[in-house]
């Protein structure tokens, strides 16, 4: 299992007092679990909050954080339609795009944060792919 948590301030709904939120990205076998979490040490007004993907405006926070981080397709191995079905499910592309990504190997399949690339990862290793997970150097954070 793999986490990323990062921290946020935010104003208390109740009585106004800055406080701190925690923001959680998890890894599971199930797929992503993302977790927020609020309780002010004033009132002592609390809330937590799931979802299965990280909000938007929270992914700038958890690249400078933790980084942004790529998943590298080196060989498809000896699975290559279950690779195909893999991929198209996973990253929802369509059959030609399929086809032209696995043309151009090795590549990079997807980035972002390096929960999700974890997850990506574990979903196609089945195909007998060789996948790599690496810093993504080619933006600026």
């Amino acid at each position: 299992m793999v986490r990323e948590t990062i921290t946020t301030s935010m104003s208390c709904r109740q009585c106004g007092a800055l406080q701190q939120c925690i923001h959680t990205a998890t890894a599971r076998s199930e797929g992503l679990s993302f977790a927020s979490s609020f309780h002010c040490l004033e009132c002592g007004d609390a809330f937590e909050s799931d979802d299965s993907r990280i909000p938007e405006d929270l992914r700038p926070l958890f690249y400078e954080t933790h980084g942004k981080w790529a998943l590298r397709l080196e060989e498809p191995g000896p699975r290559r339609v279950q690779l195909l079905h893999a991929v198209r499910d996973v990253m929802g592309l369509s059959l030609q795009d399929t086809g032209e990504l696995l043309k151009s190997l090795p590549r990079q399949l997807a980035e972002g944060t390096r929960v999700e690339m974890e997850l990506l990862q574990a979903r196609l290793a089945p195909s007998g792919a060789k996948l790599l997970i690496e810093r993504d150097t080619s933006t600026t954070q």
